[in-house]
């Protein structure tokens, strides 16, 4: 039986066409979407910073604001344990 190459080149070209045809993607995007529930959580606790920023303003502009350092640590402290940076 004799092989003659260019059967195999054929072969191969066939090969490559195959494989190099193109991939069709979809254009696919991510989509959040926020319940009315959670945006009106949201506006509340918006208030209530908004609120809590102007007491604070407020009282630094009269000089009674008194600073808690054992309070702000406590915060920062809390804050790391929920993330995990310290156990």
């Amino acid at each position: 039986m004799k092989i003659h190459s260019s059967q195999y080149i054929q072969a191969n070209k066939l090969y490559k066409t195959q494989v190099q045809s193109p991939i069709v993607q979809e254009d696919k995007k991510d989509k959040v979407e926020i319940s009315k529930e959670a945006l009106e959580l949201n506006a509340q606790t918006s208030k209530v910073k908004e609120e809590r920023l102007q007491e604070l303003k407020q009282q630094i502009e009269e000089g009674t604001y008194v600073f808690q350092p054992e309070k702000t640590a406590q915060a920062i402290m809390a804050a790391w344990k929920e993330s995990g940076v310290i156990k």
